[in-house]
């Protein structure tokens, strides 16, 4: 069986593994879900105990990063979020509250089909895609009809 982890496809690299970097590479590997921020994983890391400053999550983050063994994207705010790679992904981005759902496409290839033949009619060849939708998510939707209704409603997250 292929050790497929994001620890075993770092110790493919021949780059050193460093205790800070297994501390950041544990951490994302035990929270497969989610889009987490260097400040995020740096508290998380605090809250368990584990001393990294956060220079070093940072520099271990772009360094997965440009390795390709992690995805930086930037959804509802202006920093960066982390997570480790898959090869399609949709992310649908509240404008309002900044919730992110990711949707799998289990079963639903005509959009990855779409996309695919898009490039391909461009003379690319891609990899891995993904989708960022803005728009608001269910609970903020249903606030504003609330608002618009006389009644002000809000939520978090």
């Amino acid at each position: 069986m292929c050790d497929d982890t994001l620890s075993a496809r770092f110790r493919q690299t021949g780059l050193k593994l460093t205790a800070p970097r297994r501390a950041v590479i544990a951490l994302l590997e035990n929270r497969r879900s989610g889009h987490l921020s260097a400040e995020e994983i740096h508290g998380a890391l605090s809250a368990e105990g584990v001393t990294v400053n956060l220079s070093s999550v940072y520099r271990t983050l772009n360094l997965l990063a440009g390795l390709g063994l992690l995805h930086r994207m930037y959804l509802s705010e202006s920093h960066a979020h982390f997570e480790i790679e898959h090869e399609e992904e949709i992310h649908l981005v509240c404008a309002v509250c900044g919730s992110v759902a990711e949707p799998r496409l289990l079963g639903r290839s005509s959009l990855k089909q779409s996309l695919g033949q898009l490039a391909r009619e461009h003379g690319f060849k891609p990899t891995r895609f993904q989708v960022k939708v803005e728009g608001k998510c269910r609970r903020c939707a249903s606030g504003e009809k609330q608002r618009k209704g006389g009644k002000r409603v809000g939520h978090s997250i």
